[in-house]
């Protein structure tokens, strides 16, 4: 019984927190709306298909709400011939599974004023 309780519960949360990311979606699009969003100069990613995205409003609202597809995210930006990746902020958790997902390319993180510089010169 407690079992069930405690699995109905769950349910309950995970439904709650799906309807509130949904209306946040839903708020940030007409907030976005009236942002004047130039189309970039290079291909940006978004996490909810792994893909470029043309458009870019419906996809950050999107993101608030959908599964990230990481992985995908990251195969993709190899095979369209990215080949160096990096984490700004603190800990290394996403470039560790870059790392993992795609051994052939060149992963730093930069988490303070010494890890920008390292990077710096490893870049130039």
């Amino acid at each position: 019984m407690l079992n069930n309780s405690i699995y109905t519960l769950k349910n309950v949360e995970i439904q709650d927190g799906y309807i509130i990311a949904s209306v946040l979606s839903k708020e940030l699009n007409l907030l976005l709306k009236d942002v004047p969003i130039q189309t970039p100069l290079i291909d940006v990613y978004f996490n909810i298909s792994g893909q470029p995205e043309s458009d870019i409003i419906s996809a950050l609202t999107r993101q608030i709400h959908s599964t990230v597809q990481f992985v995908s995210t990251i195969e993709n930006m190899v095979r369209d011939g990215v080949d160096t990746f990096v984490e700004i902020g603190p800990g290394t958790v996403l470039s560790g599974f870059v790392k993992k997902i795609a051994p052939q390319v060149r992963v730093f993180a930069i988490e303070d004023e010494a890890s920008m510089l390292k990077l710096k010169g490893e870049l130039l």
